[in-house]
């Protein structure tokens, strides 16, 4: 009962930190809109997505790593301690690393000039989200405290937002107190880390076994930053910061509305990843489901933000913002895109270990947007780069479907399942 009753309280707790990470900015976005106006806005946006990508580079895939090992080790403080000082060890050159790969740009980029105030903040912002202990507190499932923490401190940002942010000049003001908020998050995680698991010295084997532990996940997010987060870095080199603007408030609202389908994700992923080992003809059902519920939530969320464009930008940004319109209905063909490729990639070509194979379908996108979006943000601007990330989509969608049906794997294939599912069967045994 115990147990039931501690799974249920952390899915609430990590329900939260979802709310925090997506929805708190989302609820101030009108708010900042309307007082930064677009080009500082697309400022911000710029500089939040330069954080992003720091917070990349330093999370790596400690997140699904380390809190893996935190989970097998609970009764052996030892390897708990190797795994905090490895991890710990591994950030402290991923943070060094992100500090020489932004400085060429930092000086060199004339597009950076228009930004180079606000980078230094970003890449703190970056580092404090990155760099948090939420691993440790999620292997040991103990997520309420480190929830109320986080809630706690960027409800204060977001409340610091509303009371210092007056006109465009005050664009520092929310990355400065999102850093904040992230860092006080931090220094409490670490001190219960290190209260109940004394951590190394820096150890560069310890490090070295987490940055091979986390190299999968880290591989399986950069490819998709290629053709999400990019595109906003992609677009300020070429175009004014307005333009930025008005590209990520679509992709902000799109994707805060896309966040609708994870929780569907995350709850049929494990059930179907273990009927496969135990009852094919049922994992088969439990894909037809979530591919129902899935795909049809993100048909209505497509049509929705599609029909209703107009009413939520202007609710949401303001005046200055109406070329965003056109913006969000080309960004409505996401969330159905989205939900089929967490159906049949996530849910299923993980669930069948072909992780090698996703990637790769996500690695391939990703680079060929990176060209195509150079060249579409000189030329087109906003709407190029819209359709850009649209199209990135639709080509994940095609090489999951393809590869899929290349590799015998297909769901839609029971048959040329049979001997996949059986060594599935031999490997969990």
């Amino acid at each position: 009962m115990t147990l039931h009753r501690n799974f249920w309280r952390n899915v609430l707790s990590l329900y939260s930190v979802q709310f925090v990470n997506y929805f708190i900015p989302i609820l101030t976005l009108p708010f900042l809109a309307r007082m930064l106006g677009p080009s500082s806005w697309g400022a911000l946006a710029f500089s939040e997505a330069y954080a992003s990508y720091v917070s990349i580079i330093v999370e790596y895939g400690f997140g699904l790593s380390a809190s893996r090992t935190i989970a097998q080790s609970i009764s052996h403080i030892s390897i708990r301690s190797r795994c905090v000082t490895g991890v710990i060890s591994a950030q402290v050159i991923l943070i060094a690393l992100s500090a020489i790969l932004t400085l060429p740009a930092y000086f060199l980029i004339p597009s950076f000039a228009v930004y180079r105030p606000l980078i230094p903040l970003a890449f703190f912002l970056g580092v404090a989200r990155a760099a948090s202990p939420f691993w440790y507190f999620q292997g040991l499932e103990r997520m309420t405290f480190v929830s109320v923490v986080n809630f706690s401190a960027n409800l204060f940002a977001a409340c610091g937002m509303f009371l210092f942010v007056h006109d465009p000049k005050d664009v520092w003001i929310p990355i400065a107190l999102r850093a904040i908020a992230s860092a006080i998050s931090l220094i409490i995680g670490f001190a219960i880390v290190f209260r109940e698991t004394p951590a190394l010295a820096f150890r560069i084997t310890e490090a070295r076994h987490a940055l091979e532990e986390g190299s999968s996940l880290f591989l399986f997010r950069g490819a998709i930053s290629l053709y999400t987060i990019a595109n906003v870095l992609i677009l300020g080199m070429f175009r004014p910061a307005a333009e930025v603007a008005w590209y990520a408030g679509g992709e902000r609202i799109s994707r805060a509305a896309i966040n609708a389908i994870q929780p569907l994700c995350q709850a049929f992923y494990p059930r179907i990843s273990n009927l496969l080992v135990s009852d094919k003809e049922g994992a088969a059902k439990a894909l037809k489901l979530s591919a129902l519920i899935t795909i049809s939530l993100g048909l209505v969320i497509g049509l929705v933000s599609f029909f209703a464009a107009p009413i939520i930008v202007r609710v949401a940004f303001g005046p200055g913002f109406g070329e965003t319109v056109l913006v969000l209905k080309i960004f409505s063909l996401l969330p159905p895109l989205v939900a089929l490729n967490s159906v049949y990639g996530l849910q299923w070509m993980l669930a069948m270990r072909l992780d090698r194979l996703f990637n790769r379908v996500v690695l391939i996108t990703g680079a060929m947007s990176v060209v195509v979006a150079f060249i579409a943000a000189p030329r087109f601007g906003h709407i190029g780069m819209a359709v850009t990330a649209v199209l990135a989509d639709i080509s994940v969608a095609s090489g999951i479907l393809l590869s899929l049906r290349g590799s015998g794997k297909a769901p839609w294939h029971r048959s040329e399942n049979a001997e996949a599912v059986s060594e599935l069967t031999s490997n969990a045994a």
